[in-house]
C-alpha cells in the first residue's frame, strides 16, 4: 500500500490522538499544549517507511515498547518539572 502525504497525516494524527487519549486517565500531565510537543517527538518513520516494506509483529512491539518508555520518560521529567494540570 502506497502511503501519501494526506494518508501519513491522517495515521500521525489519529495516533497521536490515541495516545494523548490514553493520558486522560492516570496521567499527572493533562495539557496538550504540553503532551503533544511529547508526541510529535515519537518516530513513525521506523514502521511506516515503505522502502523497507512491512513490518513483523515483533517489529511493531519493539517499536511500541521504546516509544512508549520514551514519550513515559519526557513526561516523567515534566511532572518532576513542576505540577501541570
Amino acid at each position: 500500500m502506497k502511503i501519501t502525504d494526506h494518508k501519513r497525516k491522517i495515521i500521525l494524527n489519529a495516533a497521536a490522538w490515541c495516545a494523548f487519549s490514553s493520558t486522560r486517565s492516570a496521567c499527572p500531565v493533562k495539557s496538550r499544549e504540553h503532551i503533544y510537543p511529547i508526541l510529535d517527538g515519537i518516530s513513525f518513520d521506523e514502521i511506516l517507511d515503505e522502502q523497507k516494506g512491512p513490518i513483523t509483529k515483533d517489529q511493531f512491539n519493539e517499536w511500541h515498547k521504546v516509544e512508549c518508555l520514551a514519550v513515559a520518560y519526557e513526561l516523567e521529567k515534566k511532572k518532576s518539572w513542576k505540577k501541570i494540570r
